[in-house]
């Protein structure tokens, strides 16, 4: 997934944050912590930060969905590479020269201008670069310009995302339309992109592509990822669709605990022999009887494990993809035996049930997604190699 086009690293774990926003988070400190950390943890730390500024009356912000937007901007800023600089290199410079601004010149250049002072990149936030520097790093197979200009669309678009109202305060886009022409440029770019040659092979415009999950759900963020993965899986790399599994994953686990639930308590019940006081056979005496320990139940040490999670983590620790059961890498294995550890609880791998996510979202999770534990049926899930790979993990 390596492209040139788009900077994926201009914006700290591929989220969109303000200066404005940073500042209130204390963003700086947060990425001198953070490092190299997992995205989600990021994710986590900004959301908590975020949360102890709500009112009652807001809703808190879900660190999963957080993340997941992350993972969205992933995914678009991979098309739009994709498209602006393997299938028609240099089409966002051509197509501004033709609405008036040539070399990124007059508005196109005000505009990139006040996008980086109101929207500093990482290094930019960390003060180990300004933005005449950043400009500066132009090669003959990059240009930044370009790289901000495909930014202004991003967030053009996500203008129009009403999933992402929750966490909107990070990339607010008002005061860079109020003080630049930023609206007025990025609108000439979309239109124009419109009118440009497809997308292929997909046969459509850029921008009408990239509007494609916002129009199939367009509150759901979680319904948004569910489309591209159905729709666009030819189109993606591998590596960013275990991302989007994976990030998937942790919103189904944090629904469970950011759903608000019904208006009350309910009523405990309650047994024992005064309850059963009228029912025939209330003194017919029950044992316990529990099965007897087998040796190996006392003697194992069990580590468990989230599977779509771990496989993520794995193919960033070994640096090679690991999808499938059977692509687990034997060193692994043998690190957590020398750890101690006996058995293996691989937790998801079973084919999911969509009744779960139905019925999540009659009840009004509209984030939803089908759980680990609701079933289709007993068998390993295809997407994680079947029967076959679990065989040979074995």
């Amino acid at each position: 997934m390596k492209q040139r086009f788009i900077d994926s690293n201009y914006f700290p774990f591929h989220i969109q944050i303000s200066a404005d926003c940073g500042r209130t988070i204390a963003l700086p400190g947060l990425l001198e912590e953070l490092g190299d950390a997992p995205g989600i943890i990021y994710a986590r730390r900004i959301a908590a930060r975020l949360n102890r500024q709500l009112a009652p009356s807001q809703t808190p912000v879900q660190p999963g969905l957080l993340h997941l937007y992350g993972i969205l901007n992933q995914v678009f800023r991979y098309l739009i590479g994709e498209y602006c600089g393997q299938q028609q290199p240099r089409i966002v410079a051509t197509l501004l020269a033709q609405a008036g601004y040539p070399s990124f010149s007059g508005d196109a250049a005000q505009t990139l201008s006040r996008f980086m002072e109101l929207f500093p990149s990482r290094q930019m936030v960390l003060g180990r670069e300004t933005a005449e520097q950043f400009l500066a790093g132009d090669d003959a197979s990059f240009s930044r310009r370009e790289a901000l200009a495909g930014e202004l669309l991003l967030l053009l678009l996500h203008g129009e995302n009403r999933a992402l109202d929750g966490f909107r305060r990070l990339f607010d886009d008002a005061e860079l339309a109020a003080s630049s022409p930023y609206r007025t440029v990025a609108g000439e770019l979309d239109r124009r992109l419109a009118e440009a040659p497809p997308f292929e092979p997909v046969g459509i415009s850029l921008t009408e592509l990239l509007r494609a999950p916002v129009k199939a759900s367009p509150d759901s963020l979680a319904g948004q990822i569910a489309y591209i993965r159905e729709h666009w899986a030819s189109i993606l790399p591998r590596e960013l669709l275990t991302e989007l599994v994976t990030a998937m994953d942790i919103v189904s686990q944090e629904g469970r605990s950011f759903f608000g639930g019904g208006p009350g308590e309910p009523q405990v019940l309650k047994f024992g022999k005064d309850a059963f006081g009228r029912a025939g056979g209330a003194d017919y005496p029950e044992y316990e009887r529990f099965s007897r320990d087998a040796d190996w139940m006392a003697n194992v040490v069990m580590i468990a494990k989230m599977v779509y999670v771990w496989l993520g983590q794995l193919s960033k620790t070994y640096g090679t993809e690991v999808h499938t059961l059977d692509q687990i890498p034997d060193a692994e294995l043998d690190r957590l035996a020398s750890w101690g550890f006996s058995g293996l609880w691989l937790i998801g791998i079973w084919e999911r049930s969509p009744a779960s996510q139905l019925i999540k979202r009659i009840s009004g999770n509209q984030e939803a997604i089908s759980s680990a534990y609701s079933l289709f049926d007993y068998v390993i899930a295809a997407d994680l190699g079947g029967e076959g790979a679990l065989d040979n993990l074995k």
